[in-house]
């Protein structure tokens, strides 16, 4: 019996979960569980790491009312120098804030994405400076009377002032797309923004350097012996370090 519980509390979780997609700007999507951590809290002129920009998606056959909902604030006390925007902008925020306030004032339609620049950036360094500032937030649906009916994706987006990007994930983060950590005869990047990319041995000698330009290229690794490499990469100001393994 709590086999079949369980199972049903899972597809029940999924079923949710499908009723919207959230895009992320650039590629690739916001999952539920997912986190998002940047060390720039850049000028707001810049956003070239700390703005998530985002698009909802209705993947149902009916009008739906979604929002973001502030779950919980770390290291800000007074929730502000920051931006979220979902249809509509607050520059300050508090655990318990729905953005919008009224869902149902702004229906997606069934098959519909949201319009507009949503997006969420924090430019505050911490009421305690060199600790982490953390938002806990969810995409949420609401019923007709503005009532959260379910929250199908939960993230949590991190200020670290001492991050060090050490997955592909976070060089998604930096708007560089490693397609594969195994590689052959290249090291295939997509990316949205200039940058460069230096590859060392594991002992750390320099064996190649390359510039990054916006789009598909491929850095060229066939002279190498198989084994494991460091790759690092570059851009905006940010650097993340990522090992590669050549076969």
């Amino acid at each position: 019996m709590k086999k079949i519980m369980l199972m049903a509390a899972l597809a029940y979780g999924a079923m949710m979960s499908a009723q919207i997609t959230v895009n992320k700007q650039g590629g690739g999507t916001i999952n539920d569980g997912d986190t998002y951590t940047t060390s720039s809290i850049a000028a707001a002129t810049q956003y070239e790491g700390n703005k998530l920009n985002f698009t909802v998606v209705n993947n149902t056959e009916e009008t739906l009312y979604t929002a973001v909902r502030v779950n919980s604030i770390t290291n800000n006390a007074n929730g502000d120098n920051l931006q979220l925007c979902y249809n509509i902008c607050l520059y300050s925020i508090a655990a318990g804030t729905l953005v919008p306030q009224y869902p149902s004032e702004y229906p997606l339609d069934p098959g519909a994405a949201s319009q507009g620049d949503n997006h969420f950036f924090n430019q505050n360094p911490g009421t305690v400076a060199g600790e982490d500032v953390v938002y806990n937030l969810s995409f949420v649906i609401t019923d007709a009377n503005n009532t959260v009916t379910s929250a199908p994706i939960t993230f949590t987006y991190i200020y670290s002032p001492t991050a060090a990007v050490t997955d592909v994930n976070g060089l998604k983060n930096m708007g560089l797309n490693l397609n594969n950590t195994l590689v052959n005869s290249t090291l295939d990047i997509d990316a949205t923004v200039t940058g460069a990319v230096q590859i060392f041995d594991i002992n750390g000698k320099l064996l190649k350097s390359a510039n990054i330009t916006t789009g598909r290229q491929s850095i060229d690794v066939a002279g190498f012996t198989n084994g494991v490499y460091f790759a690092r990469f570059t851009a905006g100001g940010k650097k993340a370090d990522i090992k590669i393994v050549k076969n």
